[in-house]
């Protein structure tokens, strides 16, 4: 008998909301699972939730802080629902893999739900201006499974290139330092690990102050 297996503790913020809303999508008119609680569109609500607080708190982000308290309460609130959803699925399924699959859940030793055996591309990247010239602070969604983060640059080129090397980080942000007063900078993120690397992020432009 298959078990139902969640990996919530391990996933990011938009790893957390892929999930959920990929749950509430497999749900939706299952007739394996008929009355799931929370339901397909009370997870569904929670989800848009959770994406709204998401993002506004990323726009009015102004210093690389942790997620604010209404921010964890519905990142709680949607990892109790899930949970509660994989109970109730388990029990309904009685086990069998292709209804639990059904459900857009996965089960015990099978995959997680993100990301799926490579790294995923950077997501989120933003820029502010640093607190001396020449600086640009750059912040983006921390990547599962990353060892590091390398960063590229290009000047006035525009988003096509050509690239160069700027800066590396273990970290989910980092300040470039030293660039060119008044002159504009597009940049690009990618998670790597010691064989592996993702795919790079949109650029973004900032003029360095």
């Amino acid at each position: 008998m298959a078990e139902v297996d969640l990996d919530l503790e391990n996933l990011t913020i938009p790893e957390l909301i892929a999930a959920g809303a990929r749950v509430a999508d497999g749900l939706a008119n299952n007739a394996h699972f008929p009355d799931p609680k929370p339901s397909a569109a009370d997870l569904e609500q929670l989800v848009q939730k959770l994406t709204a607080a998401h993002e506004e708190h990323r726009a009015h982000q102004t210093s690389l802080v942790d997620p604010d308290a209404r921010l964890d309460a519905l990142v709680s609130e949607l990892k109790a629902a899930l949970t509660q959803i994989a109970a109730y699925v388990q029990e309904a399924s009685g086990g069998d893999v292709k209804k639990i699959l059904s459900a857009n859940l996965h089960f015990e030793h099978g995959r997680s739900f993100w990301p799926f055996g490579s790294l995923e591309q950077v997501r989120d990247l933003a820029a502010r201006t640093g607190d001396n010239p020449g600086e640009i602070n750059l912040f983006w969604d921390p990547v599962r499974h990353a060892a590091g983060y390398e960063v590229e640059i290009s000047r006035d080129a525009g988003p096509y290139g050509p690239w160069e090397p700027a800066a590396a980080t273990r970290q989910p942000k980092i300040v470039l330092e030293q660039l060119t007063h008044k002159q504009r900078y597009w940049i690009r993120v990618r998670a790597v690990t010691e064989d592996k690397t993702g795919d790079w992020s949109d650029p973004v432009a900032k003029v360095a102050p």
